[in-house]
Formats: structure tokens, sequence, C-alpha cells
């Protein structure tokens, strides 16, 4: 009903229109008609008065003025003139105006405005027609104009200004009122929208009397649907908590076979090789003593032996925590104090530079300190080692005193990590290192959690990795541990 209405609605608004350029179109007819029974008589000599006194403009003709045989005067009014004078005192029954004007007229008065200007520019470039809309004195009018020629008649009067016949010589324009037609169409469209507007209520009528009946149907469907749906989305769920908890005892499985096997060769293995690690180091102190002189390649090698004994010291002892934590001894410790003596443990590369944020408002821990700084330095260790060409180490701590725990958050600028690359990352063997044995992280996992905490991990690609340990917080004095 609305696209008929508005359908309707514009088509009475161009019928109107087409009224409105049908009566301008008349009006020009008659005034074009009226020019060219002027012209083929050569123009008409009427009495000389105030309202037709000579025309100025035509004092070059030697038989402008005429002296009948009884003696009356008489003065010629060319076709120009007599259709001006009859458009300036005659108009249409709707106030049409017309006006007859020349980009090269004889009668300055004749002059085009703005809009006839344009209109006259267009007409000698070949239209035929110019017709547009626009106000005038702020009331929207149809402007309508149409090209005149140069006839044989016309040289009379105008062959001094060098037209030929057949050319353009100006053009006769009407002006008609918009707001009578507007009238009427706002009348009809006002007929036209009652009338829609019973069709409709009518119709309304009907669907609403089958919209209930469908509406009744409706809602049974939709408890039957729904019914359905809820008995389905209850199956999924348990399902999938199901499959969670299939794969979650998959993954312990894993784990715990994978700490079982080594568990079977760590400790023969890191008895064994510890032994020579010791010698080793021993015997690097001894040559570092005695050649205090030596040069500095020397001294370069030692270092190196050095450094690599503490590397495999260190794979030696991830291994054996890896497969056996010790019971953790909880002590008291500041939250700050710990995260500086892990760094003076640690030797951060210089290329790496180190923020601290920790609050001193922060309550202190309540955990094993050498187990927690162990899982601190495998966690700077790996952050540094995720900037190959330096970065940003940022360590902060958060309290969330609801929990009663305080949050470590370790962030590096790093290469950062896939996702598929993090759901390994804390099972035994699993590394991404050219050097390492996959231990460090499950050592970490496994202190933490010893020590009633947890461990996460959230990164991406080329914006580094952030760990999060979380670890509860003393509680405050004078309350039982």
């Amino acid at each position: 009903m609305g696209g008929s209405l508005g359908w309707g609605m514009y088509g009475i608004s161009q019928e109107s229109l087409k009224l409105a350029q049908y009566e301008a179109n008349a009006y020009i007819d008659k005034d074009i008609a009226f020019r060219n029974w002027a012209t083929a008589h050569g123009g008409v000599y009427v009495p000389p008065s105030e309202v037709t006194p000579p025309n100025p403009y035509l004092s070059f003709m030697p038989d402008r003025d005429v002296t009948t045989t009884n003696g009356k005067h008489l003065t010629l009014m060319n076709p120009a003139y007599m259709l001006r004078e009859m458009q300036s005192r005659f108009s249409g029954p709707l106030g049409e105006k017309g006006r007859i004007t020349s980009l090269k007229p004889l009668n300055p008065g004749n002059a085009p405005d703005a809009w006839e200007r344009g209109a006259l520019l267009r007409l000698e470039q070949g239209a035929k027609e110019v017709s547009e809309i626009s106000d005038i004195d702020g009331v929207a009018h149809l402007r309508t104009m149409r090209p005149f020629g140069v006839e044989p008649g016309c040289l009379k009067c105008h062959g001094q200004q060098g037209y030929k016949v057949g050319e353009i010589r100006g053009g006769i324009d009407v002006a008609i009122s918009l707001a009578p037609f507007r009238d009427i169409a706002g009348r009809a469209q006002f007929k036209l929208a009652t009338g829609h507007g019973v069709v409709w209520c009518v119709g309304l009528l009907f669907l609403g009397v089958f919209a209930r009946r469908a509406q009744q149907r409706q809602t049974e469907r939709a408890l039957a649907d729904e019914a359905i749906r809820q008995l389905n989305e209850d199956l999924e769920n348990k399902v999938r908590e199901r499959t969670q908890q299939l794969l979650a005892a998959q993954e312990a499985l894993v784990r715990k076979e994978k700490l079982a096997m080594l568990g079977q060769v760590a400790g023969n293995v890191g008895h064994e090789l510890r032994n020579p690690l010791g010698v080793m180091s021993n015997a690097v102190f001894f040559l570092q003593t005695v050649l205090p002189q030596a040069d500095d390649i020397v001294k370069e090698y030692l270092n190196i032996i050095r450094n690599e004994v503490a590397v495999s010291e260190r794979i030696v002892a991830d291994l054996l925590d890896a497969v056996h934590t010790r019971e953790p001894s909880a002590e008291t410790v500041n939250v700050r104090e710990l995260i500086e003596q892990t760094l003076r443990k640690y030797t951060v590369a210089p290329s790496v530079s180190v923020q601290l944020n920790i609050p001193a408002t922060l309550p202190p821990l309540r955990v094993d300190a050498l187990q927690i700084q162990q899982a601190l330095r495998n966690l700077l260790s790996n952050a540094v080692d995720a900037m190959p060409d330096g970065g940003t180490l940022e360590i902060a701590a958060l309290e969330n005193r609801s929990a009663g725990t305080i949050t470590i958050h370790v962030r590096d600028t790093g290469t950062g990590m896939t996702s598929p690359v993090q759901a390994q990352l804390f099972q035994p063997l699993f590394t991404t290192k050219a050097r390492g044995i996959g231990l460090g992280l499950v050592v970490v996992k496994n202190l933490i959690q010893a020590n009633g905490g947890n461990v996460q991990v959230e990164s991406e690609v080329g914006k580094g990795s952030v760990f999060s340990v979380t670890l509860p917080s003393a509680p405050p004095a004078g309350e039982t541990p």
C-alpha cells in the first residue's frame, strides 16, 4: 500500500507538472502565431500615443512615421514592439507572463535576465526548447523558452544588425506559477491518500484475524522447537564436557608416561653427569687460578668451558626437577627482593633492557623462595632467548586482594609464538630452541603448582609473549597461614 500510495503521489505530481507545461506551450504557441502574423505583414501602423509612441530604435527607417491622405499621423509598430506590448499588458488566466528577448536586442528593454541568457545560449547550440523550474520572488515557476528565427520580414528592421534568414534571432519565453497546479495536485493527492488509508485499515483488519491464528500456531511450534533445541544443547554440552575430560585425561596420561620414562633414567644420568661436570668445573677454576697471566684466547676458551658446564648442570637440574619436585618449604618473602635476587643470579644480555614495575605496597608471598627463584630464572632465560636482537624485558606484579594472590608478569618484546606452540609449551620434551631438551617450562609449572599457584601464557607472533605466575600472598599479621 505504501508503494502504491507513493507511486500515485508521484504520478499526480508529474501530471500537474505536465499540465503546467501544456499551458506554457499553449501560451508560447499563441505568441509565436501572433509574431508570425505581424512579421508576415511587416508590422502595423497605429496612431502614436503615450502608450505607443514612435519606436526610437527604428529612427533609421524613413517610413517609420507616415501621414495618411486625410492628414492623420501614423507610426510603425514592428513585430517585436507589438509582441512586447501585448505581453506586458496582458497575462494568461493563471498569471502567465511572457517575454521576447535576444542576445543582441535592438531595444535594451528586451535584454535577457540571467536565466534567459543561459536558455538563449542553449538554443543557439541546437536545443529546440528549454524548460526548468526556478523561483521568482520566492514562488516556484515553470519557465519555458522556444527560439524564433530570422524571416524575410525581419530584415526590414534588423537587417542592419547583420542577421541572415534562418538564423536564431532570439527566444520567446513564459513563466507560469506552479502554485495553482500544486494546489490541484494536493487535493488529488489527499483524496488518493484517503482512499489508500481506508483500504489499508480494512486490510489490517483481515490481516489481524489471520495473524492471530498464525501466531497461535507459531507459538506452539516455537515451544516445540525450543524443547528440541534445549535437548540438543544439553546433549552437546554433555558431549563437549566428556570430550574435554577425555582430552585432559589423555594429556595427563601422556605427561605421566613421559615423566615416568624420564624418571627411569633421570637418577642414573643425573648422577653420572654431575660427577664429570663437577670435575670439569673444578679444573676450569684451577686453570683460571694458576694462569692469571694467560693470553686473551686462553681466557676466552676457559670462560666458554665454564659457561657450557653451567648450562649442562642446569639441564641436569631441570631433568631431576621435572621428574621429582621436592616438598616446598614455605616462608614469607618480599616480592621485590625475590625478583631482584633472581636478576642478580641471572646475567641479562646487554642488548635487553629490564623494566621493573613492582608496587611498594604489595603484601609478601608465602612460598619456597628457592623454588620460585628457579622458576622465574627459567622464565627470564626464555624471555631473553626470544629477543636475539635485543628488546625490553618487563617484570610487573599486581595484587588480587579478594583472591589473596599476587600475579607476576614476565613480558618480552620478542618473536612471539603461534597458538599450536602455546598449546604444547608445558609438555615434557617439547622445545622450539636449537639447544635444550624441553624441560624448562615443565619445571616452572611443577614448582609453581607445588607452591599453590599457577602459570599462564599469552603470546602473539611478532609482538612478544607474557608469562603470568599467580602465587598465594602471605596472610595479614596475626592470622594463621
